[in-house]
C-alpha cells in the first residue's frame, strides 16, 4: 500500500491536532502519525476552503473540498478518511485549496507532469486491463520540498465491472503492480513553490487507465 513497511502510531482524540478548523457537517476521525522511510507523515480529517467567483452573481462563494473516497455517513454527516496534512512537522499544501502552488505536479524534467508520466509507463497493459475491466487508484501522493515522492496509497488492480467476466491471472496483476509502484518510487518532480519558498504538497488521485 505505501512505499515501504510503515509504522503506525494513533493519537488519543483528546490531544489530536487538526489541521484546519472543523466544519459541523463532517465527522473527524482521530488523527494519526505514520513512519515511512524515515519520514513522519501526519494524517488527519481534512477539508479546504475554496473560494470562486458565481457565474451568475459574480459574487463570491466559498465551497468545500474533502477527501470522498467512499466515505460514509453517521448521523447524517460525512465521515472524513485521513488524508496527509504534515510531513516531519511541516504543513502538505493541498492544490485543491485556495493557496496557489507553483509547479505543482510538474516533473523535474521537461514541462510535462506526473499524469503523463504514469500514462506513459502504462501504456502497454492498457488495452488488456481495460478490456477486462480493471483499473486501479494511486491517491494521496505526497511530494517532498526537495521533488521526491515520500508516500502514496496504492492497492493494486481490481475488478470495476462485476458483469465483464474475462479474468487475468494474478501473477500477471501482481505483475503489473510491482511496476506501478517501481514507476512512482523512481519519479523525480519539479519542486513545488509557495510565496517563493520550497514546500510539500499532495495530489490526491490518479486513476492507472
Amino acid at each position: 500500500m505505501f512505499l515501504k513497511t510503515i509504522t503506525i502510531l494513533f493519537l488519543s482524540i483528546a490531544v489530536a491536532i487538526s489541521a484546519h478548523a472543523q466544519w459541523p457537517e463532517f465527522v473527524y476521525p482521530a488523527d494519526t502519525i505514520i513512519q515511512v522511510n524515515g519520514n513522519s507523515i501526519m494524517l488527519a480529517g481534512q477539508v479546504d476552503t475554496v473560494e470562486a467567483t458565481d457565474p451568475v452573481t459574480l459574487g463570491g462563494r466559498l465551497s468545500l473540498d474533502y477527501d470522498g473516497y467512499r466515505s460514509r455517513k453517521e448521523n447524517n454527516k460525512v465521515v472524513l478518511n485521513r488524508v496527509p496534512v504534515q510531513l516531519n512537522g511541516e504543513k502538505i499544501y493541498s492544490p485543491y485549496g485556495s493557496t496557489a502552488i507553483e509547479h505543482c505536479a510538474e516533473l523535474a524534467r521537461g514541462k510535462k507532469y506526473l499524469s503523463e508520466y504514469i500514462q506513459k509507463k502504462t501504456w502497454w497493459q492498457y488495452k488488456k486491463l481495460s478490456k477486462a475491466a480493471y483499473n486501479a487508484d494511486i491517491r494521496n501522493i505526497v511530494v517532498n520540498k526537495e521533488g521526491n515522492i515520500v508516500y502514496y496509497e496504492y492497492n493494486g488492480l481490481y475488478k470495476t465491472d462485476g458483469f465483464n467476466r474475462q479474468q487475468i491471472s494474478a501473477h500477471y496483476l501482481e505483475r503489473v503492480n510491482k511496476k506501478v509502484r517501481n514507476m512512482m518510487n523512481k519519479a523525480q518532480m519539479k519542486p513545488a513553490i509557495v510565496n517563493n519558498q520550497p514546500v510539500a504538497y499532495r495530489i490526491k488521485h490518479y486513476e492507472l487507465l
